[in-house]
């Protein structure tokens, strides 16, 4: 009897710690969900913010990519890429700018939004956004809005990469 008792203990406890696995903890599939994160934003940045700066004629100036975990600081849920890029300023004004990179938006499969701030448009392609702030200059951040998940050390990883500066390419690489 102690043992059919002790056997269903470890049984029930091997299940319920089953139940506490993290599902995003997938080494391996954790890798590959930051492989796509990294690429979608570079396809962003690359394509369609390319197209931008070539429309409203803003030269590249520079920018930076930043790594975050989402969630609690003792528990991270999943990693965020922000890319803020800089662009010395074109001849368009604030209204023409923002019309313009709405259109180029549109015309390139994104959703566009319209903030109450009139400086500012906002696209979404998938899980990816470009926000786009006209003024003196033009300021473009390209960014997951949501979480993606992976497991908690993937994601404190992901975290502790430096801040990079970011490569311009060349043309658009549609």
């Amino acid at each position: 009897m102690r043992a059919l008792i002790g056997v269903t203990v470890a049984a029930l406890l091997l299940g319920a710690l089953g139940g506490c696995s993290d599902p995003g903890s997938g080494g391996t599939d954790d890798a590959e969900r930051i492989n796509q994160l990294e690429d979608d934003v570079d396809a962003a940045r690359d394509g369609v913010v390319h197209e931008i700066a070539a429309a409203v004629e803003a030269p590249f100036a520079g920018g930076t990519r930043r790594h975050s975990s989402c969630g609690e600081s003792y528990a991270p849920r999943g990693v965020r890429i922000v890319e803020h890029l800089r662009f010395d300023p074109g001849p368009l004004g604030v209204e023409a700018t923002v019309s313009t990179v709405a259109e180029v938006l549109e015309d390139g499969g994104w959703d566009v939004e319209w903030p109450a701030n009139p400086a500012i448009v906002l696209g979404r392609l998938g899980d990816i956004e470009v926000r786009a702030v006209a003024g003196a200059v033009l300021q473009v951040d390209i960014s997951n809005p949501d979480c993606v998940e992976t497991g908690d050390d993937s994601a404190r990883d992901f975290a502790d990469r430096p801040s990079s500066d970011v490569d311009w390419p060349a043309g658009p690489t549609t």
